[in-house]
């Protein structure tokens, strides 16, 4: 139970502090309601001494191949720094709201890696560079699992004659792979500079421009 799980993540929390007081512990949160167990946020974070940040697990976006949300789909995935701000604005920030997040899981998708999807990712990247103060860490899942792979993967026939899956070799990008090389590029070891951008909203207050200027190498 949450009883059980608290008693033992404060006993861990203590340990660790004991052998390293500079270790930060991130304690995991719900990021949508929960039936099972609708108050576990708020239990969890009742106590906040005992960890440093909260960890949020949000996948943003549906299967376009299902023709009942196509459109659901993309509209979803062009928004996403919006859905990721609710997953946290909406549990995580209400009981912990001095505790930056995180995501050491995430992922836009919209049927795979496609223009919206990538268009979602990098967006939602530049809404992470804007509220630091929130967004500490960022791990996209997965970078070769089979799940938004920034890699692709292929289908062999297996010394037993089943059809498996496979990375491919040699290794190609996906528009995953290639959206994140290209913001990496842009934004790490930059100074980001205060910007604003006026535009029309796609929905849920999402601008459909967003920019960030930099200052990188010398060069604006």
């Amino acid at each position: 139970g949450v009883d059980d799980y608290i008693a033992r993540a404060k006993m861990m929390s203590k340990d660790l502090k004991a052998l390293n007081p500079n270790l930060q512990l991130s304690v995991p949160m719900l990021r949508k309601a929960n039936t099972a167990n609708p108050k576990y946020n708020e239990l969890v974070a009742a106590d906040s001494a005992y960890f440093d940040a909260v960890t949020v697990h949000t996948y943003v976006g549906y299967d376009p191949d299902n023709a009942d949300d196509s459109d659901e789909a993309y509209g979803t995935a062009l928004v996403a720094r919006a859905h990721i701000a609710k997953s946290v604005d909406d549990y995580s920030k209400k009981v912990a709201p001095n505790k930056p997040v995180w995501l050491t899981e995430w992922g836009v998708k919209s049927g795979g890696p496609n223009a919206a999807s990538a268009l979602g990712m990098a967006d939602t990247y530049m809404f992470m560079s804007e509220n630091q103060d929130t967004y500490h860490r960022s791990n996209w899942f997965s970078v070769n699992g089979k799940l938004n792979s920034f890699v692709q993967w292929e289908t062999y026939i297996a010394p037993s004659g089943v059809e498996r899956p496979r990375i491919k070799y040699p290794l190609e990008k996906t528009l995953f792979g290639s959206t994140h090389q290209i913001v990496r590029q842009a934004l790490q070891d930059s100074v980001m500079l205060a910007s604003s951008v006026n535009s029309p909203e796609l929905s849920l207050g999402v601008k459909s421009i967003t920019a960030r200027a930099v200052i990188k190498n010398g060069k604006v």
